[in-house]
């Protein structure tokens, strides 16, 4: 991977226009909210989000499986809630749940299906960026950073 295209996924990522979903606006894609969703083990970052095919034969998120369900609600609720809250209740699996369910109670299946495509995707470009980025070698090569250099 380039570095103009590192560079491009991870700014469509982090620096797209924040979503509103059900009159919340979200805050931007950052690094800090990514080490949340790790935190909170979010499927949506951890994997094992669930798929069913779309009639035109697109994969779509699972409404079906209720962890799909929370780990979208989850989402929402680290990039809209009071960042102090969520970093608080992040740190208990239960306080979690509870917060992430008060806060996201309004939002409806319509609302939430029609925000999947773009969380999906936000998240999908900065992993993108990442992972890629960690899989590209260095300047000088594949060579082992630690190994003594060349002897003079």
């Amino acid at each position: 991977m380039t570095p103009d295209h590192r560079t491009d996924l991870m700014e469509g990522a982090v620096l797209a226009e924040p979503m509103t979903i059900a009159g919340r606006k979200l805050r931007k894609f950052t690094l800090p909210t990514f080490v949340l969703l790790k935190r909170t083990k979010n499927r949506l970052v951890a994997g094992g989000m669930t798929t069913v095919k779309h009639p035109d034969g697109r994969d779509i998120i699972d409404f079906n499986d209720a962890d799909n369900v929370q780990a979208l609600l989850q989402f929402i609720y680290i990039h809209s809630a009071p960042m102090r809250d969520v970093i608080v209740a992040s740190k208990d699996a239960e306080e979690f749940d509870t917060a992430v369910l008060m806060h996201t109670a309004d939002i409806s299946m319509r609302d939430l299906a029609a925000a999947s495509v773009e969380i999906t995707s936000s998240i999908e470009s900065a992993a993108a960026a990442l992972v890629e980025d960690n899989e590209t070698p260095d300047q000088e090569g594949d060579s082992d950073p630690n190994a003594p250099g060349p002897r003079g």
